[in-house]
């Protein structure tokens, strides 16, 4: 592990599927089972990120159910991300987002989310609006879709009322918010990060949408305006 810790950032490692084999041994639980970094230059380019997998075969299906089992997902969140700062020190490189999650993860996927690791709550802010688009309810065809995302996005993060709400749906969803130079999201139940999102998308986002115009109604507002020009002209 420590020559590839070493090598990890040379060219010829820069581009590569790593897969280890082998048994974990936590104790008083045994996984065999498979630990593998798709470095992947086509994916990385695409995706902007480093996947990291590790499966077992057995009783546990992933290695996230044996910490989550273990009640020490707090501990291994914390311990990662440690990890990856020192390895990136002098490198120029910093984890920005960190998925915890059984299974593969995708950004704004929340239903085997188990903890998060961000820059700010700015950023999860950006996460939640990004499942938010893929939700098919009327309203957000309408009323949030037209909206240019970055203007949508700044001008509820400007908001100190949703700090103050944002708190208040984290205890209620068993969420924790651990901060610093930048926040981790630790779920105290399998689907905290589902119930933070739906509380969060009804009281922020669609309270926030209530009074915005319908995309029919900017359509007239449109129309008309074309209309008055080809009138003058």
């Amino acid at each position: 592990m420590h020559g590839l810790r070493k090598f990890f950032y040379q060219e010829r490692l820069f581009s590569s599927i790593i897969v280890f084999e082998g048994t974990w041994d936590f104790d008083d639980v045994k996984l065999v089972g498979f630990f593998s970094a798709n470095n992947e230059y086509v994916w990385q380019n695409a995706y902007h990120d480093v996947e990291i997998d590790a499966y077992g075969r057995g009783e546990f299906g992933d290695l996230m159910d044996v910490f989550w089992d273990r009640n020490e997902i707090e501990n291994l969140v914390s311990a990662f991300i440690t990890e990856l700062r020192q390895i990136g020190r002098g490198k120029n490189t910093k984890p920005s987002q960190v998925y915890f999650s059984v299974g593969a993860p995708e950004y704004g996927e929340l239903s085997n989310l188990l903890a998060l690791h961000l820059q700010d709550w700015r950023a999860f802010v950006g996460f939640l609006y990004s499942r938010l688009r893929k939700d098919k309810a009327p309203w957000i065809k309408n009323k949030v879709a037209p909206i240019d995302r970055g203007f949508f996005l700044r001008s509820i993060r400007e908001q100190d009322v949703v700090k103050n709400i944002s708190r208040k749906i984290l205890r209620e969803s068993l969420l924790i918010e651990r901060t610093g130079k930048s926040v981790t999201y630790i779920a105290k139940d399998r689907k905290a990060f589902t119930k933070f999102y739906q509380k969060f998308k009804e009281e922020i986002f669609r309270s926030a949408s209530g009074d915005l115009p319908e995309a029919e109604k900017l359509k007239k507002l449109m129309q008309k305006g074309l209309e008055r020009v080809e009138t003058l002209g």
